[in-house]
């Protein structure tokens, strides 16, 4: 055969055709009493007030972080005339060296514990202690 010939027909085997599958129907779903339905908008009321919280939560530490590197980046010298007006950079060094914290567990004491933590750092950090 040359280059120029077309190759023979080679027949190609008949595939049967699958039947065609209809959609497994899906159970019709129960209509729900009042009790049911009362029941369901409470659980979504208390889904959307969780994540409305987790938010607030979230936010109020952001807050407290953004603060706490204010009150470093607007921190006297340290030769200033004032002692008391110094932040203890150690303290809120160690405090947050402590602070041991698992979020891959998602515990609501890890909450607690970074918001004690954030408030005892800002106040180490803070310009007005009388310490």
């Amino acid at each position: 055969m040359t280059i120029n010939e077309t190759p023979a027909e080679v027949p190609t085997p008949k595939i049967p055709a699958k039947p065609a599958q209809s959609k497994p129907k899906t159970p019709a779903k129960p209509a729900l009493s009042g009790k049911a339905k009362d029941l369901r908008s409470y659980l979504n009321n208390l889904r959307l007030t969780s994540k409305a919280l987790c938010r607030t939560i979230s936010s109020n530490i952001e807050r407290d972080v953004i603060e706490a590197v204010e009150l470093i980046t607007t921190a006297p010298a340290k030769g200033g005339r004032k002692k008391n007006k110094k932040p203890d950079l150690a303290k809120a060094t160690s405090i947050l060296e402590r602070l041991a914290v698992k979020p891959e567990k998602g515990r609501r004491g890890d909450l607690k514990r970074i918001e004690k933590a954030m408030r005892a750092v800002k106040e180490a950090l803070s310009p007005d202690k009388n310490s």
